[in-house]
């Protein structure tokens, strides 16, 4: 390494966020927001698991809603009906009265499609709707978490807001969690194209839990080349305390296990010493979000620390995975591609 880069080493810690936190306008460290994701993770009454994620770029643009349903043994995509696509257009993103908004811009022919959807958070509650397919509300469990790479070939500051909902899916009664990340990266970088995605993001899993005592937890561990590496998850009782369990980036991974079909199997993480151990669920590979022969591989699953005892009632953990990098890595210390 050269006089001031420092690779890929990670800074960690957590914030109380404000309204104007999420405005596109808003920039950290020099960096402008590249994108705002939110993911929602359900299983409705009848089990069934559903993993649904919307992109959106930078002021208006709405590049995607993707919306996976358990099918065939597997996650697949929900295809909608004409009419009642998933909206693709521009976007109005507001800050007014301690509310952040999201939301599709009133329709104009010929420049959207499909039906509105709107996200709106508080201090600590949250709602959001796609249309009449997907509405849920909730809320915040523990404060934001806060990741800043300061050097390497693409800079990052990323933000995560995490969140216990609960309301329908397709008419159904359903519970689970839900994700606000803010991806803040240099002009002309998305994540797709950075450094992050070819090879320094190793295995990355946003998790949540409810068990049956009525506490929660829920949080990130990411395991990463080159110092690329960070734990935070909190917890919240049954009776409303909140604490942080651990906001660091002393973060690693052993005991990596694949199917036969590549998709991960098995994995623990050791962050800050402690072990959390990552399943596979039945219903939870992604095959049609799988690219390259094994480069990239997902997975729904169940995160827990190692000797958990209490029952859950609700899990859920979208497992990122890219099995060759991981490989590269692990035998030559070095970043795939470098």
């Amino acid at each position: 390494m050269g006089k001031g880069d420092f690779g890929h080493r990670t800074l960690v810690g957590s914030f109380e966020p404000a309204a104007a936190d999420g405005l596109p306008t808003t920039t950290h460290f020099g960096l402008s927001l590249a994108v705002t994701w939110f993911y929602l993770n359900l299983r409705d009454e009848d089990g069934k698991l559903y993993f649904a994620y919307r992109t959106t770029l930078g002021l208006e643009g709405s590049l995607h809603f993707t919306c996976n349903e358990s099918r065939d043994g597997a996650l697949r995509k929900r295809e909608m009906p004409a009419g009642q696509e998933w909206f693709r257009g521009p976007v109005v993103t507001s800050a007014q009265d301690g509310d952040w908004r999201m939301g599709s811009k009133p329709f104009e022919a010929g420049y959207a499609t499909g039906q509105p959807f709107e996200l709106v958070r508080g201090d600590r509650s949250v709602r959001y709707a796609e249309g009449d397919a997907l509405r849920v509300e909730g809320r915040r469990i523990g404060p934001g978490m806060q990741v800043y790479v300061p050097s390497g070939p693409s800079p990052l500051f990323y933000s995560s807001l995490q969140h216990r909902v609960a309301g329908t899916a397709f008419g159904k009664d359903a519970d689970g969690f839900l994700w606000i990340d803010q991806c803040y990266l240099p002009p002309g970088v998305t994540w797709r194209n950075s450094s992050y995605f070819a090879g320094v993001e190793l295995a990355w899993t946003p998790f949540g839990t409810e068990y049956t005592d009525g506490s929660v937890e829920m949080g990130h561990l990411c395991y990463g080349a080159d110092g690329f590496a960070f734990a935070f998850v909190a917890a919240e009782s049954a009776d409303g305390g909140t604490e942080l369990l651990h906001c660091g980036s002393d973060v690693t991974a052993e005991d990596i296990v694949y199917k036969e079909n590549t998709f991960p199997d098995s994995m623990s993480y050791l962050a800050d010493g402690q072990r959390w151990d990552w399943t596979h669920v039945a219903d939870g590979e992604l095959p049609e979000m799988a690219s390259g022969h094994d480069f990239y591989r997902s997975s729904e699953g169940y995160l827990r620390r190692a000797g958990e005892t209490r029952e859950p009632v609700s899990y859920h953990s979208y497992n990122e995975f890219f099995p060759p990098a991981i490989r590269h890595w692990e035998t030559t210390g070095r970043i795939l591609g470098r």
